[in-house]
């Protein structure tokens, strides 16, 4: 096994062990790339790379409205720039779902602030009080103002659009 492949494989290990505890596992990243508007990719301290899905919101897919531009804001936010990575759990695809912070600012509650996302409602429940509090009223505060996809008279939350995706594809 590699040093690398080892390392990884700790850090991994420490994810999890933080999560079934109970106690969230702060790492410190650099964002190194950005795929859409809530998932990017950073790399460790040791020089290893996490592919990290945003906890709790559901930002529009690429083909979507809104979704290349999600995807901008998530890249001015981010990019290049040191995170600090609040880790809740790994998804279905191995990917770390983290809540991001740079310096004391939420980024997922940044993107619910600019229209740009959705509280991801399946989830929200797992996250603290206050987390469930602040995103709801972002997303509401956005809605209300009619800020970032909120201007569509009929937007399409990602997972509706994923799911009517899905039913569609002719293999």
């Amino acid at each position: 096994m590699s040093r690398i492949h080892l390392l990884t494989c700790c850090l991994l290990l420490l994810t999890l062990l933080g999560v079934s505890t109970g106690q969230q596992l702060a790492i410190s990243a650099r964002v190194v790339g950005v795929h859409d508007g809530d998932t990017i990719t950073v790399l460790t301290p040791i020089y290893t790379k996490l592919k990290i899905r945003l906890a709790f919101i559901d930002a529009p897919e690429l083909s979507q409205p809104f979704g290349y531009r999600a995807k901008q804001a998530m890249s001015m936010l981010v990019y290049g720039r040191d995170v600090t990575l609040r880790t809740h759990s790994h998804d279905r695809y191995g990917r770390t779902v983290a809540i991001v912070f740079i310096e004391e600012t939420d980024v997922g509650l940044q993107l619910l602030r600019q229209g740009l996302a959705w509280p991801y409602y399946h989830y929200l429940s797992e996250a603290a009080p206050e987390v469930q509090t602040s995103y709801l009223a972002a997303a509401e505060d956005a809605r209300a103002a009619r800020i970032g996809l909120w201007r569509d008279s009929e937007p399409m939350a990602p997972w509706l659009f994923r799911h009517s995706h899905v039913l569609t594809i002719n293999y």
